[in-house]
């Protein structure tokens, strides 16, 4: 018995001695065997983490849009080929920005829908948090100045459709792109878009258009009459008209915005 007793405290003592005391109170084992951080160590790696997290943040979200602008890309390049499709159908022409006469369908997407060229899930740019309301609020515009004015209603003017065969240069024709509905004080809708956008002066405060969106971290996404892309950095959201490409005025800019300059 009195062996075995001293076998016990010698057990106990090579065991306390593998054991340290912090001043917290906080009993830990030592020889790399088993450690428990303390307060101060806990809290200065959660700080390096919440640091390390900050720094990563921005290189996330980053990614995350570049994504969303790229699947807003493939779906604006789906819309152009809807559209060569319809034009293949008929006779040349582009889908018209409103049926002649007015009536049902009402727009020009709602033309390729309903002839199902294209469905409505196409509209969505999915960096847009509000549903697209169908049909005059679809996230992407047509630019209207490729269409040539008739003899119809002030609503329903830009029936006309020209034959593609007709651009000479139709790399140069912005024909689709990502838009915001006009406000009346000329700056954008951020939460809508427009199924149509006029670059002159006299519509740039009507809320019965819209105006380009550079919606993907100042890029908008704009189609061209021959079916390419191109990612368009627009200096300011508000006023995408500041961008030399988008400016009426701007004697250049005519060859991307009309038709006329062939």
């Amino acid at each position: 018995m009195k062996e075995s007793s001293i076998n016990s405290d010698r057990k106990q003592d090579r065991m306390h001695s593998n054991l340290h005391f912090y001043p917290n109170g906080c009993l830990c084992k030592q020889n790399g065997i088993k450690r428990i951080f303390t307060l101060v160590e806990l809290l200065v790696v959660i700080a390096v983490i919440a640091i390390l997290a900050s720094m990563l943040l921005p290189a996330l979200n980053k990614a995350r849009n570049k994504g969303k602008q790229i699947s807003c890309m493939n779906g604006i390049r789906q819309l152009g080929l809807a559209a060569l499709n319809y034009t293949s159908d008929y006779e040349g022409y582009i889908p018209p920005l409103y049926p002649n006469p007015p009536g049902k369908p009402r727009s020009w997407n709602d033309i390729l829908q309903k002839n199902n060229y294209v469905d409505y899930s196409w509209f969505t740019c999915p960096a847009m948090t509000q549903k697209t309301s169908w049909p005059l609020y679809p996230h992407y515009g047509i630019n209207t100045s490729l269409y040539s004015l008739s003899s119809n209603n002030s609503n329903y003017s830009n029936t006309i459709s020209y034959k593609l065969d007709m651009a000479s240069r139709a790399s140069k024709k912005m024909f689709i792109m990502d838009s915001y509905r006009n406000l009346s004080d000329g700056t954008a809708n951020l939460d809508s878009g427009f199924f149509r956008i006029n670059f002159m002066n006299a519509y740039l405060t009507s809320t019965f258009y819209g105006k380009p969106a550079g919606r993907h971290m100042k890029i908008c996404n704009v189609l061209f009459l021959d079916g390419h892309s191109e990612a368009i950095l627009v200096k300011n959201i508000m006023n995408p008209y500041t961008t030399p490409m988008f400016n009426y005025n701007d004697p250049e800019s005519l060859d991307y915005i009309t038709w006329q300059n062939q």
